[in-house]
């Protein structure tokens, strides 16, 4: 029997997607909105490259999940899609209403303070790359940065790109919490001393 929860507008979903994504299951999953319904098939950390699933996601992003259920598969990829690509191609243009991004907002505010995980790079249209870079450099706060400060606009087109690139981001597991970061130790080494020492006594 396949696994199942019921939510309304929350965004249980979306955790889902990212521990299959993160933890490379392989996992059909079933989505069931208002007036449509959709299916992701992931293995590997990868979805399946058709229309299926850029529309699945578009929904899934933009739209309430009213009910959704998942079962492992052993079933191969016919023509594997790498999730930033698909992320990519799903969120761009995807609009989201205002009960929506507010939606968003309030699940992420509870997330602890991150930083974006060194080296994370996947393709954005200009405006979310520039929104992008904007949360690199709050994580780089010796706190870090919390997804409430980042999501506090008033501007509508403003919080849509950021909310896109939190979604992205945390689907893909590139949000880490500053306290799972170790921070480099300053410890002298046996070399250095010594010489320090030598320079004192010179």
């Amino acid at each position: 029997m396949p696994s199942q929860e019921q939510v309304s507008t929350e965004v249980k979903h979306i955790g889902l997607l990212r521990k299959a994504l993160i933890g490379k299951h392989a996992l059909t999953i079933d989505f069931n909105g208002m007036e449509w319904g959709g299916k992701l098939s992931l293995t590997e950390g990868m979805f399946e490259s058709n229309d299926e699933t850029i529309t699945c996601l578009k929904n899934i992003f933009a739209f309430p999940v009213f009910s959704f259920s998942w079962q492992a598969t052993t079933s191969p990829l016919t023509f594997p899609l790498e999730p930033k690509l698909a992320f990519y191609q799903a969120l761009a243009g995807v609009q989201m209403d205002e009960h929506r991004l507010t939606s968003y907002r309030e699940s992420f505010s509870k997330l602890p303070p991150v930083r974006l995980k060194a080296g994370a790079l996947f393709r954005l249209d200009a405006e979310d790359m520039n929104q992008y870079k904007m949360l690199y450099y709050m994580g780089l706060a010796e706190k870090g940065v919390r997804i409430s400060d980042y999501l506090n606009s008033d501007d509508p087109a403003l919080l849509l790109r950021r909310t896109r690139v939190v979604l992205t981001c945390y689907c893909l597991g590139q949000l880490i919490p500053v306290t799972n970061i170790k921070e480099p130790t300053t410890k002298m080494s046996m070399a250095a001393r010594i010489l320090a020492r030598l320079r004192k006594d010179a």
